[in-house]
């Protein structure tokens, strides 16, 4: 899911500017499902919930959240600094994995 919205975003840079510098409607965020934006919230909450081992007494819409605003960071700062030598994005989001623990349940 990662490497697909980092793929949007430097592929789109325009459309995905658009798309996320407009304020989504999340909803109440209190487990209904009510607009798009809360629906991709929530298929990432679920995605996270799946990739943590069980138990591991970490909150799934927390670490989502890590997770979330992580990928707009490698996004924004690929895309608004070109010039930099930054790693790979698949290295990035690897790096995002394991600093967030979410690859050992895979």
């Amino acid at each position: 899911m990662g490497q697909a919205d980092v793929s949007f975003a430097i592929n789109r840079p325009g459309q995905y500017r658009v798309l996320f510098s407009n304020k989504i409607d999340l909803g109440a965020l209190d487990g209904a499902v009510t607009t798009d934006g809360a629906t991709a919230l929530a298929l990432l909450v679920d995605t996270v919930a799946i990739l943590r081992v069980q138990g591991d007494g970490r909150d799934a819409f927390f670490v989502a959240v890590q997770v979330h605003t992580w990928i707009h960071g490698i996004v924004d700062l690929v895309g608004t600094h070109p010039n930099v030598d930054w790693p790979t994005s698949d290295t990035l989001l690897e790096g995002l994995s394991a600093a967030l623990d979410l690859d050992r349940a895979c």
